[in-house]
């Protein structure tokens, strides 16, 4: 690997994490938060000794490629990098108790995970409160897929970078190709994120609990400044707005792109999308008819308002909640745990196991029963009109493996810590980080589990949003390797 190359390049990254506190500092500054003002002053001053002593580590750099191998390394640097600093304001203004706490919460927010170690949300100081928004929004679209789109020295060799945080089943049309295409991400990114905005306000919300909201729903992230998320506004409004917006920012970004452009059919031309459609309408349909049936809301038309709230919020990965599902019927409750196995689209802000591959190993095991009925015969798999290798079914068959087997360790290793308060609780907070989920089925509390056990969510927050593989390699002897 090119080591000084790669230093040089993670200074900007980190010089970027340092401008970015100036948001949150201005607020503090607005409300009178004095802690935090020194809280966010010294942040920056840190991220800005870590730049000068990067800088200096890398004086003489000459050899300015960047190979696969310096693209894996520096995204995983850059996210652990981002969550380790970015735990700084909460741990020097004393919101959070310790580092792990204070990892945890940014690791979370970068992630677009949306869990959290404050049990009292609504009592934090709101510059803390929008600053751990802004890491959703950050984190929503990729902390390096805006940079790529800020640094025009990098040009189109940055798109590396993009390659591995936007790891993935890396079909052409996903992936963006050039820095062009990483602007054009950002910006729609942005321009719905401004309609959100918009679209709370007229419906009754200040401007900060819009900003707030509307980060966290198009990062499809989870944080919001209230206790009780969604529920705190009990508005019809509110819910339907955001229920389509969390839908939406887990499309992928690329065939909005090509909406905009004008062509409409893009997203029915494609199949992962189709079956995105097909599975929140049927589910969403299916838990109303049943909260319906069981008297839990007075119509079908209110029941359908919490189910695809509900539904969309957990399989988009976002989070939120507008309603206690804990108490809904058993089946409203099943199909509402299929959203875990799911996840949002590739080339999205949604997390989980993505579409895409439910719908690829549904072809490939499709063809192995084939091969099974006519054990002579030869069958090519095939996804739309592209013929998918057996290699690259195995490699998305590995992912769901090591997804799920990850997920399993994790649970095991977190039900050690007394207070998980058991298995069923343990498997849900490992479901949660790895799958960047905020909500679960149990709702235990992150803030007392034991500094091993944030650390260890932590991990599987960045495992999850890198999908395993990029960070998975830098722990094989090959990747070391001259």
């Amino acid at each position: 690997m090119n080591f000084r190359n790669n230093l040089r390049i993670l200074s900007y990254v980190v010089l970027s994490f340092s401008a970015s506190l100036l948001l949150p500092l201005v607020i503090s500054i607005f409300c009178r938060e004095w802690m935090c003002v020194r809280a966010f002053v010294w942040s920056a001053l840190i991220s800005q000794a870590v730049y000068f002593a990067f800088q200096f580590l890398s004086t003489g750099c000459k050899d300015r490629s960047i190979r696969v191998k310096d693209g894996i390394f520096v995204v995983t640097a850059t996210w652990f990098f981002f969550s380790a600093l970015g735990g700084l304001p909460f741990l020097l203004s004393g919101v959070a108790p310790d580092f792990s706490s204070a990892f945890f919460e940014t690791a979370s927010g970068f992630t677009t995970t949306g869990a959290t170690v404050f049990s009292d949300v609504e009592s934090l100081p709101r510059s803390i409160i929008f600053y751990r928004s802004l890491t959703n929004f950050l984190g929503g679209m990729g902390v390096i897929v805006l940079f790529v789109a800020l640094m025009p020295r990098l040009g189109n060799a940055g798109m590396k970078f993009a390659a591995q945080e936007m790891a993935g089943t890396n079909k052409d049309k996903i992936l963006p190709k050039s820095r062009d295409s990483a602007k054009y991400l950002w910006m729609i990114y942005v321009g719905m994120t401004v309609a959100l905005i918009a679209l709370l306000i007229i419906g009754g919300m200040s401007p900060f609990q819009s900003v707030c909201i509307a980060f966290s729903t198009m990062s499809t992230a989870g944080f919001t400044p209230y206790n009780n998320s969604i529920e705190h506004f009990n508005s019809a409004y509110v819910d339907v707005v955001i229920t389509l917006f969390m839908f939406a920012a887990a499309v992928n970004f690329s065939l909005i792109y090509l909406v905009v452009k004008g062509d409409r059919k893009a997203l029915f031309r494609d199949t992962e999308a189709r079956v995105y459609f097909g599975v929140v309408l049927v589910s969403s349909l299916l838990m109303a008819l049943s909260l319906t049936v069981h008297n839990v809301y007075p119509s079908f038309i209110s029941s359908l308002r919490y189910s695809a709230f509900e539904y969309v919020s957990l399989i988009t990965t976002t989070g939120f909640t507008n309603a206690d599902f804990s108490k809904w019927p058993l089946f409203a409750r099943t199909v509402l745990f299929t959203s875990y196995l799911i996840g949002g689209c590739q080339g999205s802000t949604g997390g989980g196991v993505k579409v895409i591959r439910v719908c690829i190993v549904a072809v490939f095991l499709k063809s192995v029963m084939r091969q099974k009925l006519h054990p002579k015969g030869v069958f090519a798999v095939k996804f739309e009109s592209d013929i998918i290798s057996k290699r690259f079914a195995y490699e998305v068959i590995g992912f769901l493996f090591a997804y799920y087997l990850i997920a399993v360790v994790s649970a095991v290793l977190l039900a050690i810590d007394p207070q998980t308060s058991g298995m069923e609780s343990a498997f849900s907070m490992s479901l949660q980080s790895i799958g960047n989920v905020g909500a679960g089925f149990s709702l235990p509390d992150f803030g007392k589990v034991s500094s091993f056990s944030k650390l260890l969510m932590s991990l599987e927050m960045l495992l999850g949003r890198l999908e395993i593989f990029t960070i998975g390699v830098l722990f094989t002897r090959d990747f070391w390797r001259r």
